[in-house]
């Protein structure tokens, strides 16, 4: 389990870095009233999480069985460990990603309630 958590943290570090990026920019475009910088945000932030996403799933394919010899030390674990870790990389990382940069523009937009809800809906 921690291993799996340090794992999950060092993916999260990338993400929560644009997401704090983009609610800044967000906030500093409402502020000034550009709603067109606001929309042009928006794209560079859900382009900048899918790439950095992708180049992370690449990564992590690479170094699957280095990664389970590191964190396991029997043949039972790695088999349980490399399941919980392909499904991290291949469907929980998209969903992280997509979910911290919604939750983002909508608390730079000063809708916190729906940034609250977000993470519900897309788990």
């Amino acid at each position: 389990h921690s291993a799996f958590v340090s794992i999950f943290l060092l993916y999260c570090v990338f993400i929560l870095g644009i997401s704090t990026t983009i609610l800044t920019y967000i906030g500093q475009a409402i502020g000034k009233g550009d709603i067109k910088q606001c929309k042009q945000i928006t794209k560079v932030a859900f382009a900048c999480a899918m790439l950095i996403t992708f180049v992370q799933a690449i990564i992590s394919y690479f170094l699957e069985n280095a990664t389970a010899n590191f964190f396991t030390q029997n043949a039972s674990e790695r088999k349980y460990f490399l399941l919980a870790y392909r499904m991290f990389i291949y469907v929980t990382m998209w969903a992280l990603s997509t979910t911290v940069i919604m939750g983002s523009i909508l608390r730079g937009s000063g809708l916190q309630n729906g940034a609250l809800v977000i993470p519900l809906i897309n788990y």
